[in-house]
Order: C-alpha cells, then structure tokens, then sequence
C-alpha cells in the first residue's frame, strides 16, 4: 500500500519509495509507473 501521496501516479515516471523491514531496516528502491494490465518486464514479447 502506498500511503501519503500528494498526487496520482503517472504513466511513465518513476517513483521512489524506502521499504523497510522490522529486522533487515530499510531500502530504497525506484517504482516503475505502468499502465494497468502492462506485462512484465521480460516477458509478452
């Protein structure tokens, strides 16, 4: 779940966001915005 956002995702950006963990701490990692139904990557074609 994504909490806190001041505005709807776009299509085509990049998100970043810090995961954390009760006993590894935290990561931070980038989200790539899809469209719904978007195919993984590496995979479709």
């Amino acid at each position: 779940m994504l909490m806190g956002l001041k505005a709807p995702l776009q299509q085509g950006t990049k998100v970043p966001l810090t995961l954390v963990f009760e006993k590894a701490g935290s990561i931070d990692v980038e989200l790539s915005v899809e469209s719904l139904g978007a195919t993984q990557p590496g995979k479709g074609m």
